[in-house]
């Protein structure tokens, strides 16, 4: 009977007489308005059995399952993944939230991620906080309301230590596997984070190697960007108060600052320390327009993972985190997470790279504070790690 039943389906299905969908007057139906119930009317059986054809699952003879795959394929039909994770009460979605979307260092970690779960037959969704902790919030609980498996997120305290962590707390009530890709102090959710202290030590340590004895730290103009603070902490505690000087970018006419520390005459800076990319970068112009070579007058060194840097002139020198291996560690960690949930929380610290580019060189000390007339200059670029 059940044979007969099987073929009599598949008979309907196939013949353009006894096709429900001519019957109904389907044929121009709207494909986004196509359901696994219109389906199941379409193929004259239950929404059980187009369920168990489409997902593969046994009781199904082939030649009727590829009838319905075939009918759902010819409708537009695509199963609605997020239903069936609330039936089945399990999930195959990750959430990854970024601080802001706007920072390379964030897309390439993502970019990463969502191979590494695509192999794993895990689909990975995306999101922005905007640095805005009450954005954090909202989709930390839509990611819950779609019962996602685990998040890992860049944390907006890591960039504004001021900001609010409290809606953090849900993570660990709802025991949801969670990694941050920066410095949050939370039960229940591991740390994957880049070394700051070492990496600024190793930068100070190979511009003393080269001779440069004399500095300028441009800071941020916030305060409260934790890594930009331990740099600045670890750059200050490691030099000598009387061989170093702060700018802060946040105030008016710091770039004029910058200028005028270099281009002055006897115990001026030899070299530029940005703690970051975009402030390196963005005294680059500043300096040709004046006049000063780079690294002929003053070198430059900065941290951070410009994708430009190695191809602007001077390719400039940058203490860069490592986004595959941060990537990796984070996704080992929320897997076992997700496999066991009693699995400790881990903090684990990734170590920079330091690769010297041709914007950092040893300082010219027959010019006697001097600056000269620039011409083109050209270099290798070479790397060294911590």
């Amino acid at each position: 009977m059940g044979i007969q039943a099987d073929f009599y389906r598949f008979f309907r299905l196939s013949s353009p007489y006894f096709h429900p969908m001519r019957r109904k007057g389907l044929r121009n139906s709207n494909p986004e308005k196509v359901t696994l119930r219109h389906i199941a009317e379409l193929a004259g059986t239950t929404m059980a059995t187009v369920s168990r054809a489409l997902g593969g699952k046994p009781g199904i003879s082939p030649a009727f399952r590829q009838s319905i795959v075939e009918l759902a394929k010819q409708h537009g039909y695509i199963p609605n993944q997020l239903a069936r994770n609330m039936v089945s009460g399990s999930s195959t979605f990750v959430g990854f939230l970024a601080s802001d979307l706007n920072n390379p260092f964030y897309v390439a970690v993502f970019r990463i991620l969502e191979s590494m779960c695509r192999k794993e037959g895990l689909s990975l969704l995306i999101a922005d906080s905007e640095r805005d902790a009450a954005l954090e919030c909202q989709h930390i609980t839509q990611f819950l309301r779609m019962n996602v498996r685990g998040i890992v997120f860049f944390p907006v305290s890591d960039w504004d230590s001021t900001a609010s962590t409290e809606h953090l707390e849900i993570v660990r009530k709802r025991r949801l596997p969670a990694v941050a890709l920066g410095n949050v102090h939370e039960p229940g959710i591991s740390t994957v984070v880049t070394e700051e202290w070492r990496a600024a030590t190793a930068l100070v340590s190979e511009l003393k190697r080269l001779g440069h004895r004399r500095f300028l730290l441009v800071c941020g103009a916030r305060e409260g960007n934790v890594p930009a603070r331990m740099r600045r902490s670890a750059i200050t505690s490691i030099v000598p108060e009387t061989m170093i000087e702060v700018i802060d970018s946040g105030e008016p006419g710091w770039e004029t600052q910058v200028l005028h520390r270099v281009s002055g005459v006897g115990e001026r800076p030899t070299a530029v320390i940005a703690v970051s990319d975009h402030l390196a970068l963005h005294i680059y112009r500043p300096l040709l327009q004046a006049g000063i070579r780079v690294p002929e007058d003053v070198s430059v060194a900065a941290f951070g993972s410009n994708v430009w840097a190695p191809h602007i002139f001077p390719s400039l020198s940058l203490s860069e985190p490592n986004a595959e291996e941060q990537a990796k560690v984070a996704f080992t960690i929320l897997t076992e997470k997700m496999s066991r949930p009693d699995t400790p929380d881990q903090h684990i610290v990734v170590p920079q790279t330091f690769h010297l580019r041709d914007s950092v060189a040893p300082p010219d000390t027959e010019s006697n504070g001097e600056i000269s007339p620039m011409v083109p200059r050209q270099g290798v670029v070479s790397s060294i790690k911590e």
